[in-house]
């Protein structure tokens, strides 16, 4: 019965065998293609389903202290499809943030072509400006109060991104947003390899005992 069982499977197997490489290589292709499709089609629903609001995280030694923001954000790419996502920086001196009034910054390869070679290898990076235009969509951040000294320290930790050379999965954006989160002093998860929204989502799960009372963080856009 068994041997009777293994015999649709192996004269598949035979069939796949048997056919001319180019035929076989063009099957393995179509069936690439397929996979590729699905994938970007589950991505696609994911990542646009409604999340919970920002986290607000006060860091402050002393509430007493002047109020600065640090602002960790995720969202959906600027181009039409919205991937892989976008992270960066948000800088603001009052609640709730408007984009427009605000410095952000954002870790990207230096020309738009290398987005593909940046899978494989190290491309030169850049640290742009106005990071937030065109990365608003289903928007996600941890917001964290801080004294000025750590809000002027994260700013210089961003700077030194500015030579940078930019890596999927090592040194990209998500590892930018890092950076920062790290120099305002929140628990960190890991960030290989990890998109911007799941990034974010775990970096409000670790600081979550740590949030400050619930209050409008962005202005509406």
């Amino acid at each position: 019965m068994a041997k009777l069982q293994g015999q649709p499977q192996n004269t598949l197997v035979s069939k796949r065998l048997g056919m001319p490489p180019l035929a076989r290589a063009f099957s393995v292709l179509l069936t690439l293609k397929g996979l590729l499709i699905a994938y970007l089609l589950c991505w696609a629903v994911v990542y646009r389903l409604p999340h919970s609001p920002p986290a607000l995280v006060d860091i402050r030694s002393s509430i007493h202290e002047r109020p600065y923001y640090v602002a960790i954000c995720a969202s959906l790419a600027s181009n039409i499809h919205g991937f892989p996502g976008h992270g960066y920086v948000v800088w603001g001196e009052s609640l709730p943030l408007k984009f427009s009034d605000c410095d952000s910054r954002g870790f990207v390869p230096a020309k738009f072509t290398d987005q593909i070679p940046s899978l494989f290898h190290s491309v030169p990076g850049l640290l742009v400006q106005n990071a937030s235009d065109g990365n608003l969509r289903n928007l996600d951040a941890v917001v964290v109060i801080v004294d000025r000294k750590t809000f002027l320290k994260s700013k210089q930790i961003s700077g030194l991104w500015n030579s940078d050379n930019f890596k999927v999965g090592s040194s990209d954006c998500v590892a930018y947003a890092n950076s920062i989160a790290a120099s305002v002093g929140l628990r960190l998860p890991d960030t290989s390899f990890k998109y911007p929204q799941d990034y974010i989502g775990q970096l409000k799960q670790l600081n979550s005992r740590r949030k400050a009372s619930s209050i409008v963080c962005f202005a509406e856009r």
